[in-house]
């Protein structure tokens, strides 16, 4: 073992299991009413959910109705999340995705040109490291899963959607898009 290795400081819990264990008890606290507590997670999260509801949504004005809706429902509705089903940024993302999928629904505007698309990413507000790790994680799929993913979570397309746009089954699309999202968990975790 090198100098340098002996001298590192002993491994710590990991920032990611604290802030998990941070937005848990915040949902909780929040889910009696305590405003504090749902302040807290706010501040936390929203910046993150933000950015989802832009790149879905690709209208500031859109989005921020969609993340203040979502919130409501948060607070309306904190007490049916259960940690042991899964950590709470997914769930806050799923309550987010599904707002914004309801008004892609109503507002119907597709983009043709799944190129024309990626130009738009630059313009989403997200801190320079969420939007590299997203372009990074996007790049290592292949074409195919790329585009149906960025059809399903971003267009807001359903499987059925993006197998008669992309002309395969729906068998294919699914299977993409659910390898794809255990791709995209794991490059996110690392």
């Amino acid at each position: 073992m090198s100098a340098q290795a002996s001298q590192r400081p002993p491994p710590q819990e990991g920032a990611a299991d604290a802030a998990t264990r941070e937005l848990v008890k915040l949902i909780g606290a929040a889910a009696v009413g305590d405003r504090n507590a749902f302040r807290a997670l706010y501040d936390a999260t929203s910046a993150k959910l933000f950015g989802i509801a832009v790149s879905m949504l690709r209208s500031r004005d859109a989005a921020e109705e969609v993340l203040q809706e979502a919130y409501l429902r948060v607070w309306s509705r904190g007490a049916t999340y259960d940690p042991q089903r899964g950590p709470p940024l997914p769930w806050l993302v799923g309550i987010l995705r599904k707002l914004a999928i309801n008004r892609l629904n109503r507002d119907r505007v597709v983009n043709d040109d799944i190129d024309e698309y990626a130009e738009s990413l630059e313009a989403i507000e997200l801190p320079i490291g969420d939007r590299i790790d997203a372009v990074r994680c996007l790049a290592a799929l292949g074409r195919s899963q790329r585009v149906a993913v960025v059809l399903t979570y971003v267009h807001g397309f359903t499987n059925e959607e993006v197998a008669r746009r992309m002309k395969v089954p729906v068998g294919t699309v699914k299977s993409w898009i659910r390898r794809s999202a255990l791709h995209l968990r794991t490059q996110f975790d690392a």
